[in-house]
């Protein structure tokens, strides 16, 4: 407490006119009588020397550990002028120069939250973004937990069906296919799709898949479905459950055969 300050004594509100050693001199507002008290010794300031731990419940590790780093980042901030991330013109209020002060107000602030105050996303924001930290102008803001991470499903590669040296191919990957044997992608997709210009393209040539259905009591061969039903105003969904046995009745004309 230094001259000038204001102190109660007994309800009665003095202001400090002296001091000597832990000695202070207070003259009444009331009636300008005169009282002698002793000076209390400051708190220890052991946090940046501007701060203090104090004596409380709250610690500075632990699970206490985040709460206390957010208030030390604060009274950084705030008070150490070499550092860029200084916040120019704002301070704590000197009741949050005590840890212990701060950590319970944060402690009251946190709840009905469903954050925890130990965890690193609860963070103190400002109302008034100039004014300095105190109970008045903070709140404590806790985002929604980040969502569980889930791995994106690998994209389905799409196989290319060819006809090489009489015997069928399947390709999965078109592109390390084409650049290995030193063929062209968008020939050897124009094959595939029925889209060449003839119908081989070294060696390759398109792969049709062959059915075998009953048509007029007879058994049929089916080379291309799709250019077949297209041929015959036939639905190709429909022949193509036939022809894979997934329908068993007759359909226009066609009929599965029996096993």
């Amino acid at each position: 407490m230094s001259v000038g300050e204001i102190h109660y004594v007994d309800d009665d509100k003095c202001m400090v006119i002296s001091q000597e050693g832990q000695t202070l001199t207070l003259r009444s507002f009331k009636d300008g009588s005169l009282y002698t008290v002793g000076a209390e010794p400051e708190p220890k300031k052991d946090v940046l020397d501007v701060g203090r731990i104090g004596d409380g419940p709250f610690k500075t590790g632990g699970e206490h550990r985040g709460m206390y780093k957010r208030w030390y980042k604060m009274m950084y901030r705030c008070y150490i002028t070499e550092d860029i991330t200084q916040i120019t013109g704002v301070e704590v209020v000197p009741e949050w120069h005590d840890y212990q002060v701060y950590a319970q107000w944060f402690v009251d602030a946190c709840a009905g939250l469903e954050d925890s105050i130990h965890t690193p996303r609860a963070t103190v924001k400002r109302h008034r973004i100039n004014a300095d930290f105190g109970p008045a102008n903070c709140f404590v803001n806790a985002p929604e937990a980040p969502a569980p991470y889930k791995p994106k499903p690998k994209p389905k590669t799409k196989k290319y069906t060819y006809y090489y040296k009489g015997a069928k191919l399947v390709v999965k990957d078109i592109d390390a296919f084409c650049e290995y044997h030193g063929l062209s992608r968008r020939c050897m997709v124009a094959v595939h799709n029925g889209n060449y210009k003839s119908d081989t393209y070294k060696g390759y040539s398109r792969y049709l898949e062959s059915y075998s259905v009953v048509s007029q009591g007879e058994v049929i061969t089916i080379t291309g479905l799709y250019s077949f039903c297209k041929q015959h105003g036939l639905r190709y969904e429909t022949m193509h459950k036939l022809c894979t046995g997934k329908r068993k009745t007759a359909y226009k004309g066609f009929s599965p055969v029996e096993p």
